[in-house]
């Protein structure tokens, strides 16, 4: 089966293509009746020449047709089917009688055929008609002297009597090859518009490619970014990402002197939880603490999963007596929820340090453990500052 793989300038060539496929089966059909009206005027050696010449310029018009149907590229077919119009034309010339082939407006023709090369986008093209038209003038202009069908004459002779001047043809001749020369620049000058539309068009879709990879790329750092630094069960920051946070929030301690304390949490009696209703139950549980904490703190705030069923908060801009309320409030809260499938409720144990003048990471973080450590030993489910 024959794939099309025409380039976007072959299938408007070939649009092209068939409009002048249709004029070349209107230019025969009116050759034929012509040729047909002057029958009894005409040899019949020249009436059997329209005759198969037309008959010619259909099977050309057919075998052109039937490449277009299929999206076939014509790029010899054409060469091959203007070689049989240009000859037809000259047919017409030689046939229709004497004198009349260089009187009559007959000789246009030939310079409709070359404008409708133009339309083929080649250059080469364009002069290949030009010259198949200025070589059989000159073949049906030397038959007829030769065979004695006209008499040579002067110009002035030429406009009032049946002879025709070498000079006269010589000028049509010039006028012809001035046209092919305007009709070989022209089609150069639409190929190159045309050539640097298409660089064009193909640098826009580059373009949209490159912009579609680019966006595809930004969203896939995006989100190994993401999975980097989030805890996968909860979807809060995980330790990694905490530790950046607050080496960030120590320097802006150092700089500008803000407030800045941090609030580390555990889940009371987790394991028992994990060992009596199992992993899943321990998840659900995991997750609605988040949510109580996550619901109830500032943008500016960053919750993030410690380990296992601790989590810690940085919590800048604030004082450590309205950050114990506020925790209290957090207390009090998880205390109350419900989770279906556990015998009574959830509780946490809070542990909070304050930063202060020559601490690092680990000093704060420290500080908030033992808080932590010693809620857990004075009975959990309350909040100790350090």
């Amino acid at each position: 089966m024959y794939v099309n793989t025409l380039s976007p300038l072959m299938i408007e060539e070939n649009k092209n293509e068939k409009k002048s496929n249709y004029i070349r089966l209107l230019v025969t059909i009116v050759y034929l009746i012509a040729g047909f009206s002057i029958k009894n005027e005409i040899p019949y050696s020249s009436f059997l020449i329209i005759v198969i010449g037309s008959a010619v310029s259909f099977v050309s018009f057919i075998v052109v047709s039937i490449y277009i149907k299929y999206n076939r590229y014509l790029r010899w077919v054409k060469y091959i089917a203007t070689f049989v119009d240009i000859f037809i034309i000259s047919l017409a010339l030689y046939t229709f009688g004497e004198y009349r082939a260089f009187k009559s407006t007959a000789f246009l023709v030939y310079f409709i055929w070359i404008g409708i090369s133009i339309t083929r986008f080649s250059p080469i093209y364009t002069v290949y008609t030009g010259l198949l038209s200025i070589i059989f003038y000159i073949l049906v202009t030397y038959t007829l002297i030769h065979s004695n069908s006209v008499e040579l004459g002067t110009i002035t002779e030429s406009f009032i009597s049946s002879k025709v001047s070498i000079k006269n043809l010589a000028i049509k001749l010039f006028f012809l090859s001035l046209y092919i020369f305007i009709s070989y620049l022209t089609t150069v000058k639409i190929l190159t518009y045309i050539s640097k539309a298409v660089e064009h068009a193909l640098l826009i879709d580059k373009i949209q490619s490159s912009s579609t990879q680019l966006q595809s790329l930004q969203d896939e750092n995006s989100q190994l970014y993401i999975k980097a630094n989030t805890d996968s069960l909860t979807g809060i920051f995980n330790r990694r990402f905490f530790d950046v946070v607050l080496l960030k929030e120590i320097d802006k301690f150092n700089r500008y002197d803000n407030e800045l304390s941090i609030v580390l949490i555990d889940i009371d009696n987790f394991k028992k939880i994990n060992d009596t209703y199992g992993h899943d139950i321990g998840d659900k549980v995991i997750l609605s603490t988040v949510y109580n904490i996550s619901v109830n703190l500032r943008e500016s705030d960053v919750l993030a999963r410690w380990g296992g069923e601790e989590f810690i908060i940085i919590m800048p801009h604030t004082t450590v007596e309205q950050i114990s309320l506020k925790v209290e409030k957090l207390r009090e809260l998880i205390s109350t929820s419900y989770i279906q499938s556990i015998d009574g409720c959830i509780t946490c144990s809070f542990g909070i340090s304050q930063i202060k003048i020559g601490d690092i990471p680990s000093t704060l973080i420290k500080r908030a453990d033992e808080a932590l450590y010693k809620a857990k030993r004075s009975g959990k489910n309350m909040v100790i500052v350090n």
